[in-house]
């Protein structure tokens, strides 16, 4: 399932080419603490790994997702 974005005027597709898929959060996050991948979730939902810096943002501020 491609992954597309949106910053100012530009466009970007994205279709991750690995071979883990998970439907839990909780799994999710797991995982990309863990160093296994990109993981496209809402900030709340990793707000307290992103103050140490256990995440980093792959997209600048202001980036959002398309449809």
């Amino acid at each position: 399932m491609p992954w597309r974005f949106r910053a100012g005027s530009g466009a970007l597709r994205f279709e991750p080419a690995g071979r883990l898929n998970v439907n839990d959060g909780d799994a999710l996050e797991a995982q990309a603490v863990a160093g296994d991948g990109l993981a496209w979730v809402f900030d709340f939902m990793i707000a307290r790994e992103l103050a140490p810096g256990a995440f980093k943002s792959s997209f600048p501020t202001g980036s959002e997702s398309g449809g």
